[in-house]
């Protein structure tokens, strides 16, 4: 069984709004790596009815892992530890 969150309908249908106007997207964290001329090529739901986001670089981003977005800026969950301390 997946641990997997839906997210709001009305959150999907901006994720769906940025796809289909091919916008580019930034991701903070950019946790993922993701280029920064990339945009959403596509929104699927797996058979497990997890729901991902698929870049244009092939990158797949799981919709429980956004917080939000704010036109093209896109906010992940990142944890303490991604923002450790550099030695």
């Amino acid at each position: 069984m997946s641990d997997y969150i839906p997210i709001d309908c009305n959150f999907y249908d901006e994720l769906v709004l940025l796809s289909m106007r091919k916008t580019r997207v930034v991701f903070v964290p950019n946790k993922f790596e993701v280029p920064m001329d990339d945009y959403i090529v596509d929104l699927i739901t797996e058979p497990s009815k997890e729901e991902f986001m698929v870049m244009k670089s092939g990158i797949r981003i799981r919709l429980d892992e956004i917080t939000s977005a704010s036109d093209n800026i896109i906010f992940l969950n990142a944890g303490e530890d991604f923002f450790g301390e550099e030695e």
